[in-house]
């Protein structure tokens, strides 16, 4: 299943180093994954995501491998 996964810098909660690693590991397994790391603008980053044509866009090319 492929993954798109986001995550900010200034996360004061969970660091942003813990997406990129994990979609690394995907990445050596196999996987079709990739990340958006977006500037320090604090926990909430999926309200920018959702807000990025881009992100439909990409979901609708998708498929199950």
């Amino acid at each position: 299943i492929p993954v798109w996964a986001f995550h900010n810098s200034g996360d004061m909660f969970v660091p942003f180093t813990s997406t990129k690693s994990t979609v690394s590991e995907i990445k050596k397994l196999g996987g079709n994954a990739k990340e958006t790391i977006y500037g320090a603008i604090g926990h909430d980053c999926w309200g920018r995501a959702y807000n990025d044509p881009q992100l439909f866009a990409w979901m609708k090319q998708q498929r199950r491998q």
